[in-house]
């Protein structure tokens, strides 16, 4: 038994020994998923590192331009604005594409299956490194019978 269901940020994959979070519901995908991780370190990337000082410098050059009358003041603190408003767009807009779950969830790690409102699934598991995780799904409200029927027939077995 193979099935697919949408959620907001992706796909659900369901087979009879795994639940996988997909970003595109296509199976070759999620054949070469693993288990998901903790990383007990963050890493930042030499890139944001370098565009955080760079857009840092900006801000400050433009700032001691203005004061300094080399150019005006307002357009010193509007183009700030811009800048510190396009990097936070930037950012969020990055760290929203993480977001995205991409992991596989063996069918006996998971430990319960709850339903939250008309359109939520909590799921606890245990994750790859054997702690407890939780992932929440919110289901299209067409799919959501369909999926909460497969979920519990499979964990059931």
């Amino acid at each position: 038994m193979k099935e697919y269901f949408k959620h907001k940020y992706g796909y659900l994959n369901i087979d009879s020994e795994n639940i996988y979070f997909t970003k595109s519901g296509n199976w070759s995908e999620a054949r070469g998923l693993k288990e998901k991780k903790a990383d007990p370190t963050p890493k930042t990337s030499t890139s944001k590192k370098v565009f955080g000082y760079i857009v840092l410098i900006l801000i400050i050059a433009f700032n001691i331009f203005g004061t300094y009358g080399l150019i005006e003041s307002f357009g010193s603190i509007a183009s700030s604005i811009i800048i510190i408003g396009w990097l936070i767009y930037y950012n969020v807009s990055k760290n929203l594409k993480q977001f995205k779950p991409n992991f596989l969830v063996p069918i006996i790690k998971i430990k319960k299956l709850e339903t939250i409102g008309e359109n939520q699934i909590k799921f606890i598991y245990q994750d790859g490194d054997d702690l407890v995780n939780i992932q929440l799904l919110k289901i299209n409200l067409d799919n959501y019978e369909n999926v909460i029927s497969t979920l519990e027939s499979i964990i059931k077995k």
